[in-house]
């Protein structure tokens, strides 16, 4: 009979002896009369209580479990405890090798639903609420942060695996932390060497197949600290460094005996910047004998209730030398009247106005150049709010992302205004290639948000604004008011935008921005222009010809504000402070510029999507063969004319331009004969015509001379004859008026 069908009578007629071993093998209680162990072995039944493993069960479950543990991404690692005997590095030589791992990275792998023994399941949410208070409380706040800081923690090994092989260990002893004398448990975790993302971990405590112990966190907190004060960035050759003393560090020293009165007493928090002692100095000085407060008083009492209860009768029946004898309250306060809570007030508040479309989305069904720029807005004051709205909390919004796209942000003024400025030049010393910057611009090319500079950076912005803050506190700002923002448009110019660090307000100052920088470059160091290289050797200040500056300048004249403070954050008391102030004519230079560099590069883009294609499909990059590098022509008042094949995309940093040696002639025209890439069923190409900006059909049966187009031999430019005073093919080579000249 299946013991689930096991009836009461059927039970009753055991002997005691079976009914405890049928408890026994199920690890249940055995004690008392044959009644009892009845109704123990009738009640196990009904719930369907199963035996327990025997030794080797679970030896054999334990080792099933390991070996989940070391899976990783679908690929089964070396035990790091007992396969990987050689070649970890100690933290001398391994901590610059350690992954940048945040409080972020801890956190999600202590709240993920990890395949593990003293995991809850989904069903069971009591314990999986609880298990969540205890991660956001006992990790950060307990145990685990303070056997890192209080150095029970052992020395971290590190080890690569593989070199090419982007998974890696660290491992460590840590010391019990009640039988300080036994064994030191062993945990390891595995993490991405790029991201410092955990994979899994382990430890030889109790709970170590859990993967959430306290040893395995304080690791993590060890390698977290090493990230945010730089220690595991690289190493600094010591030629490059100030003289110092030499300072041992070794272990935690052996602790001596001192006087109750000596001991300062600390609770490690991670949260905490600095240490708070336990016995505080008012602790110190607190004397029982006597006392720095006034007690409290009846009459203290009666005066408090006497404002929401004055005609009580409690206050009917006071003896004399409880009466109140000087009023609280103006003479002329009632109480008895209604008590409003609420009251009305005008607030100016921004009118229902639509979200603006995205750049991209504008240049749908458009055709020629001219025809997108001459469609684009101006943004009235409501539509720049809500794109601010919009796009708040920056790079964490989707739609911050996609209203960027195709727009001159402040971070790449310099870089368009000096690539442009170098496309329009002979110089043939740099690049003469705008696909980077497109690509840039255009959102293609997404920057590595696991970079650990840049990590650290989105990292201490927060705790940098709050450190500003305290800062213009103390030098006595009035009025002050410091808040993050979104993007904002330029309303002239709406393909320029920019995305400050926090909008600043205050009665004193009037309004500015704020701009943050958080190098890991020179943490724990002041920042100077021997460390940090956008500030000037000559004046000590950020450099006028750095991106920054162009950076702040850009913020300045979007959101219309008049100063910017550069404010450079190295943890601590060390940062830089720099009042910026707004510089209209640098702003006029490079807006021109701008706009030159959006009309003959960007909009094309926009309009063709040809590299966005091109990344898309990974196709290998067409080069041209008789140039290096594709140059544009060399005017300024006019518009590139870039023939870009329909549907189709260029890649590179040597592509951008269809050109080739040679021609044929077609009813009419001369047509430069280029590599046509496979695609879309073999479509025409598109030719812009340089000097109205319209296309330059490439219709078989287009027989109307002002349709037809010539292109220059040199610059490959294209022209409507119309347009160029053309009314015949020419019989030999044909150079427009630009390359004549420069000639």
């Amino acid at each position: 009979m299946e013991e689930s069908e096991l009836s009461f009578e059927e039970i009753s007629t055991w002997t005691v002896a079976s009914l405890k071993d049928y408890l026994r093998i199920r690890g249940l209680k055995q004690t008392g009369n044959k009644t009892k162990l009845i109704a123990l072995v009738y009640g196990a039944s009904q719930l369907g209580v199963q035996p327990k493993p025997n030794e080797v069960e679970e030896d054999r479950k334990r080792s099933e479990q390991y070996r989940k543990v070391l899976n990783i991404c679908g690929k089964t690692l070396p035990d790091p405890l007992s396969e990987l005997n050689d070649n970890w590095k100690g933290e001398k030589e391994g901590v610059h090798c350690w992954p940048p791992v945040s409080y972020y990275e801890i956190a999600e792998w202590l709240l993920r639903d990890a395949p593990c023994v003293s995991q809850p399941s989904i069903r069971d949410k009591k314990r999986a609420s609880t298990l969540h208070d205890r991660l956001l409380s006992d990790y950060k706040e307990g145990k685990a942060y303070s056997y890192f800081s209080s150095k029970w923690l052992h020395e971290i090994l590190y080890h690569d695996v593989e070199s090419q092989s982007p998974v890696c260990y660290v491992k460590a002893n840590c010391t019990p932390s009640q039988a300080i004398k036994n064994v030191p448990h062993t945990a390891w975790v595995a993490l991405s060497k790029e991201s410092g993302k955990v994979f899994s971990a382990y430890c030889t405590c109790f709970a170590g197949l859990g993967s959430t112990c306290n040893h395995i966190a304080a690791i993590l907190f060890k390698l977290d600290h090493a990230f945010m004060t730089g220690k595991s960035r690289k190493e600094v050759a010591c030629t490059s460094k100030q003289c110092t003393w030499n300072v041992y560090s070794g272990g935690q020293s052996v602790i001596k005996g001192k006087p109750v009165s000596e001991l300062q007493w600390f609770k490690p928090t991670y949260t905490n910047t600095k240490k708070k002692p336990i016995n505080t100095l008012p602790r110190k000085l607190f004397n029982p004998t006597c006392s720095s407060k006034k007690s409290p008083s009846t009459q203290g009492l009666y005066n408090a209730m006497l404002a929401s209860c004055q005609d009580s009768t409690l206050f009917r029946y006071l003896e004399d030398d409880h009466k109140i004898s000087t009023p609280i309250y103006p003479h002329d306060a009632t109480f008895n009247e209604v008590l409003w809570v609420s009251k009305e007030v005008e607030v100016e508040t921004i009118p229902n106005v639509p979200i603006p479309q995205p750049l991209p989305a504008l240049a749908v069904g458009t055709n020629t150049i001219s025809e997108f720029l001459d469609q684009l807005p101006e943004y009235t004051v409501e539509e720049v709010s809500q794109i601010e709205i919009a796009t708040r909390g920056q790079f964490d919004n989707p739609q911050w992302k996609r209203m960027r796209e195709g727009r001159i942000t402040a971070s790449k003024l310099k870089s368009v205004v000096s690539r442009n400025k170098t496309l329009h030049s002979d110089d043939s010393n740099h690049s003469k290639d705008p696909v980077p910057i497109i690509k840039q611009i255009m959102g293609y090319e997404t920057i590595n948000e696991n970079i650990p500079n840049l990590k650290y950076g989105r990292l201490m912005e927060p705790k940098a604004r709050e450190v500003y803050r305290q800062l213009l506190h103390e030098q006595g700002h009035q009025d002050l008011s410091i808040r993050e923002c979104g993007l904002f448009v330029d309303p002239q110019n709406v393909f320029i935008g920019a995305s400050p660090d926090a909008l600043v307000d205050c009665s004193c100052c009037s309004s500015g921005v704020l701009e943050i920088k958080c190098p890991r470059s020179v943490i724990g160091e002041k920042p100077t222009p021997s460390n940090y290289k956008p500030l000037s050797h000559t004046t000590g200040l950020l450099d006028k010809q750095h991106a920054y500056f162009f950076q702040c300048q850009a913020q300045m004249a979007v959101t219309k504000r008049l100063w910017c403070d550069f404010f450079v954050y190295s943890q601590e008391s060390f940062f830089y402070l720099e009042r910026i102030h707004f510089n209209e004519s640098l702003w006029d230079e490079a807006v021109p510029s701008a706009k030159q560099f959006f009309s003959e590069y960007i909009v094309p883009e926009l309009l063709t999507n040809k590299i966005r294609k091109e990344v898309q499909s990974q196709t290998v990059p067409y080069v041209p063969a008789d140039s290096k590098h594709a140059e544009p022509p060399q005017t300024q008042d006019t518009v590139v004319s870039i023939a870009y094949e329909h549907n189709e995309t260029p890649s590179s940093s040597n592509e951008g331009f269809i050109i080739d040696k040679g021609k044929r002639k077609f009813k009419g025209r001369i047509l430069i004969k280029g590599k046509r890439h496979k695609g879309d069923g073999g479509a025409n190409p598109i030719y812009l015509c340089k000097v109205c900006q319209s296309a330059c059909k490439d219709e078989v049966d287009i027989d109307t001379p002002s349709y037809f187009s010539i292109g220059c031999e040199n610059c490959k430019s294209r022209y409507h004859w119309i347009c160029v005073n053309i009314t015949s093919p020419p019989s030999t080579d044909w150079f427009c008026k630009d390359c004549v000249h420069g000639q």
